[in-house]
């Protein structure tokens, strides 16, 4: 059977709550669950399709918005998930469902039953949880401004998302402090970046493949930056860039908007940027960046990357230790920006030790 709601009374369950993978609630409005009931919601007890011939955005919202109210996580089953776009925060239009008050706005746990473990997406047979936006202006899955700015410690992965859009599959906003984002395979297959990160704090990105279908070498695998320019201390380990322009970029969107967009302490540890124009890019404004044995590599010899690591826009302390790092016009290049301009072209405090450095 099923619980049907309407939108003018409230739903909860007090008691242990255990259901089968298939539809339990209709109608509108939000479902809650008291203190001890369960541990997480599962996306088709709203109707969610897991073959994928109906879209799931509205029954993967309702299960977004009953978890974040009733202090539980979201855990996906096996299936292929259509959607237009989904939000992590509160909008009278968009999400109204979520709550408003600050203090509400808490941790979440996101998590499907793994990611697809494959590179070549342009192939892959799609199995385990895979979310597949048709919306083609993104961001597909969206933690906004209001709620990763009190949205700490939230757990997001084991799943594959796929897009075509011409912003970023997986956009992440502002102020995450203790997020880990782990174990995904982000797949664009349209003109926009794979993730973006604006501002963190003490947060973990842990074994992330962006993948740029085509590997066409537009837009950024991964783009970190902070609006206030404050951000910092971002663990980036064991990422993978495969077919953009640029695989890693920190920092302000171009080397002219030399804003306080740039970000303080970020790690790149064992990374890995493929097929890409630029393999890191480091500033502008962006202060205290390391790489540890990082690589930037060509595919089957195509000698399609320009630089391994370009820095400037007045970026500071960048450490490099160990890695390999490769490309035609140079290994690393320092001192480049996009005009004459002395602060869009400076970095200081540079420490190189260990690469392996090609140009061919």
């Amino acid at each position: 059977g099923k619980f049907t709601k309407a939108s003018s009374y409230a739903m909860t369950f007090n008691k242990k709550f255990e259901a089968h993978n298939g539809q339990c609630f209709t109608g509108s409005g939000l479902v809650t669950f008291g203190s001890g009931s369960l541990k997480s919601v599962n996306p088709n007890w709203w109707g969610a399709d897991p073959g994928g011939s109906t879209d799931s955005t509205a029954a993967i919202q309702a299960a977004i918005n009953t978890a974040r109210v009733s202090g539980v996580g979201v855990d996906f089953t096996d299936g292929e998930f259509s959607i237009t776009k989904l939000y992590f925060y509160h909008d009278a239009v968009l999400n109204p469902d979520w709550p408003t008050g600050v203090n509400n706005q808490g941790r979440i746990k996101f998590t499907g039953t793994g990611p697809l473990n494959e590179f070549d997406s342009n192939s892959a047979t799609w199995t385990r949880t895979t979310l597949i936006s048709t919306d083609a202006t993104g961001p597909a899955l969206n933690w906004g401004y209001y709620s990763v700015r009190h949205n700490n410690q939230f757990e997001f992965g084991n799943m594959t998302v796929r897009c075509s859009n011409t912003t970023s599959c997986v956009n992440i906003e502002q102020g995450a402090d203790g997020a880990w984002v782990h174990d995904l395979l982000i797949s664009q297959a349209g003109t926009g970046n794979g993730l973006e990160w604006h501002g963190a704090w003490n947060a973990n990105l842990d074994r992330v493949l962006a993948h740029q279908v085509g590997e066409n070498q537009t837009g950024k695998g991964f783009w970190f930056y902070n609006d206030d320019g404050d951000g910092q201390l971002i663990n980036v380990n064991r990422c993978r860039a495969y077919g953009f322009g640029y695989g890693f970029w920190v920092g302000s969107a171009a080397y002219s908007a030399l804003t306080t967009q740039g970000i303080g302490g970020i790690t790149f540890q064992n990374c890995n940027a493929v097929l890409t124009q630029v393999g890191f890019v480091i500033g502008p404004q962006s202060k205290g960046v390391t790489l540890i044995e990082c690589q930037v590599e060509d595919k089957s010899g195509d000698r399609t990357i320009n630089y391994g690591i370009r820095g400037g826009g007045s970026s500071e302390r960048l450490t490099v230790i160990g890695g390999n790092y490769r490309g035609t016009l140079a290994a690393i290049g320092l001192g480049l920006g996009s005009s004459s301009a002395a602060e869009d072209r400076n970095i200081a405090d540079v420490f190189i030790s260990g690469a392996d450095l090609w140009c061919y």
